[in-house]
């Protein structure tokens, strides 16, 4: 369907506040990040296309096509960071002997819940039972579910739940494009580009597709909501209650309703 200006500015806007809301940016520091330690996701998929794309760690494209994130990730460090495997975790042996860093790797979980679960397994076989805080390093479509999914499971700890803060890393921002600019008609996405401050061409590039993204916000709100049909605890559990607040809501069905989804 053809998209007025005025409609795919609205969109914009309602996407960015959803955008900001499930990217749930806690870390926007170095010095944020020095206080607790961290993990990170991605998609299998769109890591492998940004391995082969970037200019340095694209060498190893073929080696770890189709692995899992954390070998993805493993490779990397031990590669160009000089790291040296032992088992399942990692250890720095280079310039700092006296500044251990101890990797872990968690590879067989396949969504935001089993994230945490297996995490958590991970850590308590290595005698990390009681973390004082922990960054959740993740896909800003998802870090707050995912940080919502680690407070479930540590949630048995009472008074000696860890801190779980969110790291995104960015939150991905967009803005309407001059119709009139448009080569022809189309839907709300193809009136839509990336407006994040801190990337440049090549790095939009790496992004997902604005088809992608949207769909992604769209089905990320539904996924939160504490009823039968999502995830928190009046629903299937993973999570714990998030307060999804009206503007957000209210975003949501103005997005859906313009990308011609019927969202009420």
């Amino acid at each position: 369907m053809d998209i007025s200006p005025d409609e795919a500015s609205r969109a914009a806007d309602a996407a960015n506040i959803i955008s900001e809301f499930v990217a749930h940016e806690q870390v926007c520091t170095l010095s944020d990040l020095q206080r607790a330690l961290f993990g990170f996701s991605a998609t299998k998929k769109q890591l492998n296309v940004n391995t082969t794309r970037h200019p340095k760690y694209n060498s190893i494209a073929g080696q770890v096509q189709r692995q899992p994130e954390a070998r993805v990730f493993q490779t990397i460090v031990e590669q160009f960071f000089h790291l040296e495997v032992e088992k399942d975790c990692l250890t720095t042996v280079d310039k700092h002997p006296t500044q251990k860093l101890t990797i872990l790797i968690e590879d067989a979980s396949t969504n935001c819940a089993l994230n945490a679960v297996y995490t958590r397994k991970v850590l308590d076989q290595h005698g990390y039972t009681s973390p004082c805080s922990v960054v959740v390093a993740q896909d800003p479509t998802m870090c707050r579910r995912t940080v919502a999914a680690f407070e479930q499971v540590y949630s048995d700890k009472m008074d000696d739940t860890p801190v779980f803060a969110g790291w995104p890393t960015f939150v991905p921002r967009v803005v309407a494009q001059d119709s009139r600019a448009q080569n022809q008609a189309g839907g709300l996405t193809s009136y839509l580009r990336y407006d994040i401050s801190e990337f440049d061409k090549n790095q939009n590039d790496g992004l997902w597709s604005m088809e992608r993204l949207m769909s992604l916000l769209v089905g990320e709100i539904p996924r939160m909501r504490d009823n039968e049909n999502g995830y928190g605890p009046r629903g299937k559990g993973s999570i714990v209650h998030v307060d999804i607040p009206q503007d957000v809501e209210d975003a949501w069905i103005i997005l859906g309703d313009t990308l011609g989804q019927k969202m009420r």
